[in-house]
């Protein structure tokens, strides 16, 4: 499926380790390399990234009267620190939130939702714990990614099959992909000039009830910043002991 073009004179296949060695190794041996004008570009980089991580550390700040992306993602982040998991991401227009604070460090601890619909991470999380089961498998899913997955069958195969994951859900009360999508399509069309657009999930659905109901041993929706990281905490110990668990956490709504 086609997503994006690069322009090129010239496209090569081939693998990216042993291409980036071989174009290090050329640049070397014929002194293509300025020793001045590298420490000059790498004092740059090392200040831009130094100012990058600030900006995300003030982000992840807790704030008094609602939870954001941020601050959730950086409680995950903590709340993993030590812990063999492998994370699975379904939070759409939460995804740049996820890719800066969850800083992941070791590869294939990280497994992205692909291709063109949602609902994937309900039966990725028991296809990832059956092939691993020694470790600990985390869903990060939006609320409307979480119902497409069909909660009801996809707890319940969890129970069912001794698979059990801990779920958080990036809870905005709708579907603002639609809202964005629409928005970047028609910036200046009847839904962008009224402020009406058909993707709230209102009236509240409980959502950790249903993964209740289908036989997860913990369920909580979350709203005080201050309670996170305990709740996080308990529901992880849940998973621990061999029942999925769901933490909804109220995020600014759509």
């Amino acid at each position: 499926m086609q997503l994006w073009e690069v322009p090129a004179r010239r496209f090569a296949g081939a693998n990216s380790k042993v291409a980036v060695e071989q174009i290090a190794a050329y640049v070397r041996e014929h002194d293509l390399v300025e020793a001045g004008l590298v420490a000059e570009r790498r004092t740059a980089a090392a200040a831009r990234h130094q100012r990058e991580l600030d900006r995300r550390e003030a982000a992840e700040q807790p704030r008094d009267d609602v939870i954001t992306p941020e601050y959730l993602t950086a409680c995950v982040r903590r709340l993993l620190d030590g812990e063999d998991a492998i994370v699975l991401t379904e939070v759409v227009t939460n995804s740049k939130a996820v890719a800066e604070h969850l800083r992941p460090v070791r590869p294939g601890s990280v497994l992205h939702h692909g291709g063109g619909a949602l609902g994937w991470s309900g039966g990725a999380a028991v296809g990832a714990k059956l092939a691993q089961p020694s470790r600990t498998v985390v869903s990060l899913v939006g609320d409307g990614s979480f119902l497409f997955s069909v909660p009801s069958s996809a707890i319940w195969v969890q129970r069912r099959y001794n698979a059990p994951a801990l779920t958080v859900i990036y809870d905005n009360g709708g579907w603002q992909g639609p809202k964005f999508s629409t928005l970047q399509v028609h910036p200046d069309g009847v839904a962008a000039a009224t402020g009406e657009f058909p993707v709230s999930l209102a009236p509240t659905v409980d959502l950790p009830g249903v993964a209740l109901a289908a036989g997860a041993g913990f369920g909580v929706t979350v709203t005080d910043p201050a309670e996170l990281p305990q709740v996080l905490k308990d529901a992880l110990a849940a998973v621990q002991a061999g029942r999925s668990a769901v933490v909804s956490v109220r995020l600014p709504p759509v």
